[in-house]
């Protein structure tokens, strides 16, 4: 049982089995290159073709085409995505996020809902980690900024149309310092 190891012996075919076999072994392969070398974009959405590792292209909507295991492709959604700051849409109220000091020394709290849209995906996919998060934190300092010189009651009867021409201005600058990949959206 454990003792002299018994030599294999394996008999490769040969005939009309052997052709045949070896043609359905090169036709699946082939069937499995060719249903790897193309993709679909939705109208909603971009790709980023990267060659060997590293973007090579964005493609638009549509069939496309690619070079099976030497290109891969990743989606990414260019419609208007948006986060709520100070409340969640399906808890209520996130004190954490809401919560903001004015320049009399009190706390009010503040609730935002934020719409962007991704400009360029290579730059969302690959500029940092989490995106989202970074827009949330820009989000937020550009609020506290806005509502830190304010008197708590001036910033209780502002209106929101007042309040998104101040944030705009704020928005833009660190935004366009960090080179965010995405744009806030422009109410009508």
């Amino acid at each position: 049982m454990f003792g002299k190891k018994q030599p294999v012996n394996v008999k490769i075919p040969s005939g009309k089995g052997a052709k045949a076999a070896k043609i359905i072994i090169l036709l699946l392969v082939l069937a499995v290159l060719a249903g790897n070398s193309y993709y679909s974009i939705q109208e909603e959405e971009q790709a980023v073709v990267c060659t060997f590792g590293s973007p090579k292209a964005v493609t638009m909507p549509g069939l496309h085409f690619k070079v099976p295991f030497i290109q891969n492709v990743t989606k990414v959604n260019t419609t208007i995505q948006g986060f709520p700051i100070g409340y969640r849409q399906d808890e209520g109220e996130d004190e954490e996020d809401a919560l903001m000091i004015t320049s009399d020394y009190n706390f009010i709290y503040v609730d935002f809902y934020v719409e962007y849209r991704v400009t360029d995906p290579v730059k969302a996919l690959y500029a940092s980690e989490n995106p989202a998060l970074v827009l949330k934190n820009i989000a937020q300092n550009c609020i506290r900024i806005s509502l830190n010189p304010m008197i708590s009651a001036f910033s209780l009867s502002i209106s929101r149309f007042r309040m998104r021409r101040r944030l705009r201005p704020r928005w833009r600058t660190p935004s366009r310092k960090w080179r965010r990949p995405s744009r806030v959206r422009k109410r009508p």
